[in-house]
């Protein structure tokens, strides 16, 4: 069900911890799709999860959880993709400096945001990941939202904040994700739903 847009501007962070803090504690499983330079540690591990994994492709974020010494992390250094795909890796994805200097990944197209770099990824098979629940799901994927939520994975988040991102995937924008999640998802949006990107929260129902 879509409940309506919320106008303004929003950090994917803050909009965690609101829904984080609505949670029913304690917190069995968070996953931090798009984790990048682990921005997202000091504000999750506040909630104790029993399970906290973070999804991210780049290098650098296992070197920084091995700087900063992160305890109690799971990292999946790779794309998470349905258990039927055939191949291990892709050598399609290109990493990206954005605007926020964090790295992003994301297939087959040109950066708009800085600097960009091939890198080949390793495709992580969904089941692999273990999860019979998951409470909470920060995803920012640079346009991968829209392959996550094909997922039978998706179908186990309770809760979640995904950044859409309109048009960086030709032919897809936020849109195309409630129209996927009405049916078993309380939608919120937030933002400006004509910029580049927008926030949406969602419960399940």
């Amino acid at each position: 069900m879509y409940n309506g847009h919320v106008d303004g501007s929003f950090k994917i962070y803050d909009l965690s911890k609101s829904v984080l803090m609505s949670l029913i504690k304690p917190i069995d499983t968070i996953i931090d799709f798009g984790a990048r330079h682990g921005e997202s540690y000091d504000t999750f591990s506040q909630f104790y999860p029993r399970r906290y994994i973070m999804v991210e492709p780049i290098s650098v974020c296992q070197e920084i959880i091995d700087f900063k010494n992160l305890r109690n992390v799971e990292l999946v250094r790779g794309i998470v993709c349905s258990d039927s795909t055939e191949r291990d890796y892709d050598d399609m994805f290109t990493c990206v400096d954005d605007n926020d200097q964090s790295s992003n990944l994301f297939s087959e197209r040109d950066g708009r945001y800085g600097a960009t770099k091939k890198e080949r990824v390793k495709l992580i098979k969904e089941s692999s990941l273990g999860c019979d629940r998951v409470n909470f799901a920060k995803i920012n994927i640079e346009s991968g939202e829209y392959d996550l939520i094909e997922l039978d994975i998706f179908k186990k988040f309770e809760s979640f904040v995904m950044e859409a991102h309109n048009g960086l995937r030709e032919g897809f924008s936020y849109k195309d994700v409630i129209e996927k999640l009405k049916d078993d998802y309380e939608l919120i949006t937030y933002g400006n739903l004509d910029y580049k990107d927008c926030f949406i929260v969602g419960f399940r129902i």
